[in-house]
């Protein structure tokens, strides 16, 4: 077998160029300006199930994927507002990571002048989703209750799942994080499992009912 000795021009190909991708469903996405239309939730559960929140470094045997981080937050949500609309927010607050990929809490941090660019992509593709979705925007008070249950994640993660656990940290981890901690969402899944259960939350919250479990 002979093997190529130049490389082809890819602009040539079908669904090829720069910004676009094809996730699972075949629906392209351009994202440097994606489409409310191109969005599919499926390929959204697909790809969040399928990612490790702590990029491939979760403790145990069993990947903590996105999604499931993503169910962590719109529970205590639940539980912490009574507000769906809330924990939908919660919910859906890294589904643009299902087209763009994921880059782990440590990593955030540290990122410094590159992090805006990553922050606009982000947001570009996130506001798509959220029009896709007919989502209102966060008033002042659930844009802060969606930090503190990030906050709270990252805390009880850091004991359970993390590499690397926070020192000291459990003072700091409120009661509702504790509960959520002992309960199922936290147990490993199949991504397929994760993903059904992502998109069953999505649809209760979106039809204003409350998580429970």
């Amino acid at each position: 077998m002979n093997a190529k000795t130049q490389p082809f021009n890819t602009a040539a190909l079908p669904l090829a160029g720069p910004g676009l991708m094809t996730p699972r469903s075949g629906r392209v996405l351009d994202l440097a300006a994606p489409d409310a239309g191109q969005i599919d939730i499926g390929d959204i559960a697909h790809g969040l199930s399928r990612q490790d929140h702590y990029q491939g470094h979760s403790s145990g045997d069993e990947i903590y994927s996105v999604a499931q981080h993503s169910l962590w937050l719109a529970s205590y949500l639940c539980r912490a507002t009574g507000d769906a609309n809330t924990a939908l927010h919660g919910l859906m607050c890294h589904a643009s990571k299902a087209y763009i990929g994921t880059v782990s809490p440590v990593v955030e941090t540290l990122l410094s002048s590159r992090k805006r660019s990553v922050d606009d992509l982000q947001a570009t593709v996130q506001r798509a989703i959220y029009d896709a979705l007919e989502m209102p925007a966060l008033t002042v008070q659930q844009a802060h209750w969606v930090l503190i249950a990030k906050q709270q994640a990252q805390l009880i993660e850091s004991l359970q799942r993390a590499p690397v656990s926070i020192p000291d940290c459990s003072d700091l981890i409120d009661s509702i994080a504790w509960d959520l901690s002992r309960c199922p969402l936290m147990a490993s899944r199949t991504m397929d499992e994760q993903a059904s259960q992502w998109q069953a939350a999505l649809l209760l919250l979106r039809n204003g009912e409350m998580l429970h479990g």
